[in-house]
């Protein structure tokens, strides 16, 4: 029933999506592992995290690595799964991988910083400090030299008081005549 029903609604994704959920549940209950397997990798490769821990439940331990790779290089390429791909590079270890996801996507750095400092502390600096500059080079008024100044006490937070001085410098260096921005950036030094 389930799937004639979803060659009739092929055009409605919601619905299709509501049709192989059912679907899922009719597979669970034959006990059809097979196909559960390929259901659950397309809704965690979709984002849903709930079918990416039955998928890992469903898989042979020593097909999980192999299964795992294929689905992280499709989730690699879909947005929408970003969360669920970021939480598995996380849970897995894959500090590489979530490194280079760092470099590619700077502003991630102020959430998955913590993950990474330990053992990349000089690359989560080059890219925090990459990061601040992409916000300070645009700035042109209070506001958005305020917001800059509020990365920069986050990455004095996660860096360390000298690692903040030396960027400060810099950014002084870089823009001297930005006597507001410079004045944001003294508020910074005092605190």
């Amino acid at each position: 029933m389930c799937a004639k029903s979803e060659q009739l609604d092929v055009k409605l994704p919601g619905l299709m999506h509501d049709w192989k959920k059912l679907r899922f549940r009719a597979y669970e209950g034959m006990g059809n592992t097979a196909e559960m397997i390929d259901l659950s990798f397309e809704f965690a490769v979709d984002g849903e995290q709930e079918y990416y821990y039955k998928l890992r439940s469903l898989v042979a331990v020593e097909e999980w690595p192999e299964k795992m790779e294929v689905m992280l290089a499709e989730m690699k390429m879909r947005p929408r799964c970003r969360p669920l791909y970021l939480g598995i590079l996380i849970d897995e270890k894959r500090l590489d991988e979530l490194l280079d996801y760092c470099q590619k996507n700077v502003a991630a750095i102020e959430q998955l910083h913590p993950h990474l400092l330990a053992d990349y502390p000089h690359e989560v600096n080059e890219i925090y400090t990459s990061y601040i500059y992409r916000l300070v080079e645009p700035a042109s008024n209070r506001k958005a030299y305020w917001s800059a100044c509020q990365k920069i006490k986050g990455f004095q937070q996660v860096l360390g008081a000298e690692a903040a001085a030396g960027l400060i410098e810099e950014l002084k260096f870089m823009y001297p005549k930005r006597k507001a921005f410079l004045d944001e950036l003294g508020k910074v030094e005092k605190e």
